[in-house]
């Protein structure tokens, strides 16, 4: 072709063509929304179309394919074949919406048949997909086979509610959508061919202004997979595959919180995790313009150059691939995992880390990462106490726990990702403020009391419980009903009932400070309404709760309620008493040892 060809084409003339997806563009991603509003707009058309109305889709750019191309990828070189530069996610749309016609009703006598074959979408990188099109089933191998099974099956759910598969109806929607005449058939596509001598990838990135923009790690993957890039010796299709498909589990592992939270705990959102592996190669940051990283990587391809002129694809893959290596290495020893995870939940910056771990010994780079954990908390921590301004006392708790699980070489690993997405926070053990309990904090306080007591949750098992008469704490357990029935409670009345219940856990007795590091431990927001009121055995019952439901518990949490720091040789249950505290204390202490939180 020696100049682009624009032309309405209608659906049913695409049948037969064949098209070809380039390695450089993401799979199939539209949602069952996308789906349903397309076919709505169609049936909404079809209602409401007169004369020489008509439907446009959105654009499909298409380019003929070069026989060097076919014998690439192993097409024959009798079939015409086109590349499809844009308008892939429509166009596969439309492609599951005429299978599921095929499959379900143009095969049937009573509907007009349609004879002509559907059109071939071959994927570059993904050859599973062509003949999937043709039998699409419920399937969760890959992304891409979900998405289409998934848009398949909203297609047959808005078929049988919309048109409660009525064959009239049907035929009304085949006439629209897949009319054998051009008069027939009002849905039409816009069909963009340009001529051979222009560049797919500058296309690609044209057509998509003004869109929902390209991701950079979208335009990224076009510049590695483009096969203009590799030379003519090598073997193109195998190392676009073998590209394709460590990216592809890079970002999987990426997807996985736990890994993902270790290694990342920032303000930006990235839709494609990978990118965020881009943007630390080509120092990045938030105030660098929306293609910044996408820019920079053009510079690599073009500095970064074989003696044939070609980029060095190997090259700079490597030295992509070299971070997610790094950070793998980091996630599966137990030691540098919680090291590091701890410096990244504290903010500090990964590029430092990374610097750091090109030292030659192991045990070195321990040493500075100990190093720089260090500096964070060195203090005085027998002064330190809650609310501190510099976050030391959140900072101490987590690394307690850390600590711990390292030097027990536990095979529990402390969950950053539940540290980050679930607002932990410091809770007092005992509770602070000698029980000022606001008026609607008294009936959940109630509440809880009554089912610590009784273990039942439900109001009239807990009376029951109470009226058998099987506890010595039946007058107080009667009080705590009263609160719970009752639309308002007396202040001078309440006040009494609370210290008859300071008595019965002995809280009545003096405690130093509760507000000292001796007294504090590192818990999830969510875990009680009415934790900070509630007495320690009730926070001890709540814990294990917790704790036996599957929620993660941070384990030096779980031992101050278990009370396996205390020595004394009688545990009591029900308070938690200074010497309780100065032992929980000794115990940080002694963890924290290696580090600075002792000076005076």
């Amino acid at each position: 072709m020696e100049s682009n060809d624009l032309r309405l084409e209608t659906i049913y003339n695409l049948l037969g063509m064949n098209f070809f997806i380039p390695g450089y563009q993401r799979g199939y991603r539209w949602n069952r929304k996308q789906v349903e509003n397309l076919l709505d707009d169609i049936w909404e058309f079809k209602a409401n179309c007169s004369g020489t109305d008509f439907y446009c889709l959105q654009p499909i750019v298409i380019k003929l394919l070069s026989q060097q191309d076919k014998l690439k990828h192993n097409i024959s070189d009798n079939e015409v074949w086109y590349e499809l530069i844009d308008g892939q996610q429509r166009l596969t749309t439309i492609r599951i919406i005429i299978s599921y016609l095929v499959k379900e009703h143009l095969r049937r006598p009573l509907v007009e048949a349609y004879t002509r074959k559907e059109y071939t979408i071959k994927y570059e990188t993904r050859e599973d997909i062509q003949f999937f099109l043709d039998d699409i089933k419920p399937c969760t191998d890959t992304v891409d086979t979900y998405h289409i099974s998934e848009a398949f099956d909203e297609v047959n759910k808005w078929f049988s509610k919309k048109l409660k598969n009525n064959y009239n109806d049907i035929n009304d929607f085949l006439k629209v959508f897949l009319g054998k005449e051009d008069k027939d058939n009002p849905v039409k596509v816009i069909r963009y061919e340009i001529s051979e001598n222009v560049e797919q990838v500058d296309v690609f990135s044209r057509l998509n202004i003004g869109k929902i923009p390209l991701t950079n790690a979208e335009l990224i993957k076009a510049l590695f997979l483009n096969s203009n890039n590799f030379t003519v010796s090598d073997d193109v299709n195998l190392k676009q595959i073998q590209i394709a498909t460590e990216w592809d589990r890079i970002e999987q592992t990426l997807q996985d919180d736990s890994f993902w939270y270790f290694i990342y705990q920032g303000k930006k959102k990235y839709a494609t995790r990978i990118e965020y592996l881009f943007d630390l190669k080509m120092n990045n940051n938030d105030e660098n313009e929306y293609l910044f990283t996408f820019y920079e990587f053009i510079k690599e391809f073009n500095s970064n150059k074989l003696e044939n002129g070609n980029p060095n694809i190997d090259s700079i893959w490597l030295g992509l691939k070299k971070y997610f290596l790094i950070f793998e290495e980091w996630f599966n020893n137990n030691e540098l995992y919680h090291l590091i995870g701890y410096l990244i939940a504290n903010k500090y910056d990964i590029k430092e880390i990374i610097k750091l771990s090109e030292l030659d010994s192991k045990i070195e780079f321990k040493k500075e990462l100990r190093r720089l954990i260090n500096g964070q908390i060195s203090c005085n921590i027998d002064t330190l106490e809650y609310g501190d301004t510099k976050g030391r006392v959140r900072k101490i708790l987590l690394l307690f726990n850390l600590e711990t699980l390292i030097q027990n070489q536990s095979n529990v690993r402390f969950p950053f990702h539940l540290y980050f997405k679930q607002n932990w926070d410091i809770e007092h053990i005992r509770s602070q403020n000698d029980k000022v309990i606001k008026k609607d904090g008294r009936k959940p306080w109630a509440m809880d009391l009554l089912e610590y007591f009784t273990e039942e949750t439900c109001l009239e098992k807990q009376k029951e419980f109470i009226n058998n008469g099987l506890t010595h704490r039946k007058p107080l357990l009667e009080d705590l009903i009263k609160i719970v029935e009752s639309e308002a409670v007396n202040d001078n009345w309440f006040e009494v009932v609370l210290i008859n219940m300071r008595k019965e856990f002995n809280e009545e007795k003096d405690f130093e400070n509760k507000d000292t590091i001796s007294n504090l431990a590192l818990l999830d927001a969510t875990t009680n309404r009415s934790y900070g009121d509630a007495f320690f055995p009730v926070k001890r019952n709540i814990i294990i709760k917790k704790d036996m439901g599957g929620i993660f518990v941070p384990l030096c949490t779980k031992n101050v309620f278990m009370k396996s720091y205390s020595s004394r040789n009688i545990i009591d249950n029900l308070s938690w008493t200074q010497t309780d505290a100065d032992d929980y204390f000794g115990s940080i202490k002694e963890a924290l040892t290696a580090y600075s939180i002792n000076k005076k």
